[in-house]
């Protein structure tokens, strides 16, 4: 029987849930299904596009909702249907576009349309060019599909947009590009999950809006939802749930607003995170 008030528990992926070479523990994954089998919903909470989360996560039986592209869309599990979605406004995404335009020898944009992450072929084939760890190279190339004309491409499809990265190693440039889109564009937000990563969504979406969306058709109160995050784009969830934990490994601003640190990524502290609950220790 649970013995914890916590009914809902929604999980950052990478950097949080997954170790740092992105792959997901036994320990947790055995913290995950114990928690399943005790009554609590465990909610995949992550900045990927639908079609680039791992199955080892979503094939998990039991997890049911998937709150992905930072809460651009709800997926059901595991049939993949998408239950709720905000779009970019097409007139941001022109003005992003423009905005983009100017440092395009700099940068590589992506875009997030209907649970696909498309990019240009050179950022796909070189990620490392545009800022990405070697970590995540290999999750760059197996999950992105590459686009020639990834600009024209952007734009004959800015009806559809979830959302779209622009990645950049050059903090100057980011920082140009990141101004530049505050001040001019309006109905988006920008967060960032890492460092060489502009994100932008509809300024409806988040993670925070995925989960309260998913604690309404559940009838489950803030109050009973707990949240592990580690970046930017996770303190909006993790301020809104009723727990709010970010792995030692976090972002200075996801420290902050976390309610609690837990041990690093790499340490399995999202299994004992679980299993605390589980236990009552965390309620």
């Amino acid at each position: 029987m649970k013995k914890s008030g916590i009914k809902l528990i929604a999980l950052d992926l990478d950097d949080t849930t997954l170790t740092s070479a992105g792959t997901l523990a036994a320990e947790t994954r055995a913290a995950i299904e114990r928690a399943i089998k005790e009554g609590i919903e465990i909610v995949v909470a992550s900045g990927r596009a639908f079609k680039a989360l791992p199955e080892e996560v979503i094939n998990i039986p039991g997890i049911n909702y998937a709150v992905t592209s930072n809460g651009a869309a709800v997926n059901r599990l595991p049939s993949g249907e998408r239950i709720k979605s905000y779009a970019l406004p097409e007139k941001a995404v022109e003005e992003i576009m423009s905005i983009v335009e100017p440092y395009y020898e700099y940068v590589a944009v992506e875009a997030f349309i209907d649970g696909v992450p498309y990019s240009g072929r050179i950022h796909v084939e070189y990620p490392e060019r545009f800022g990405c760890s070697k970590a995540y190279i290999g999750y760059i190339q197996s999950t992105r599909k590459p686009v020639e004309d990834i600009r024209g491409f952007i734009r004959e499809n800015k009806g559809n947009i979830d959302s779209l990265d622009v990645a950049c190693p050059d903090e100057e440039i980011r920082k140009k590009i990141r101004q530049n889109i505050i001040s001019s564009v309006e109905g988006i937000h920008i967060t960032s999950s890492v460092k060489h990563l502009t994100e932008i969504i509809n300024s409806s979406a988040g993670k925070d809006s995925g989960l309260k969306y998913i604690c309404e058709i559940k009838g489950i109160s803030r109050d009973n939802t707990a949240a592990a995050g580690n970046a930017d784009n996770d303190i909006a969830m993790i301020k809104f749930a009723g727990i709010g934990a970010a792995v030692s490994n976090s972002s200075p601003a996801c420290l902050e607003a976390a309610d609690m640190v837990i041990g690093c990524s790499n340490d399995h502290s999202v299994a004992g995170f679980i299993n605390d609950i589980c236990d009552g220790k965390i309620k």
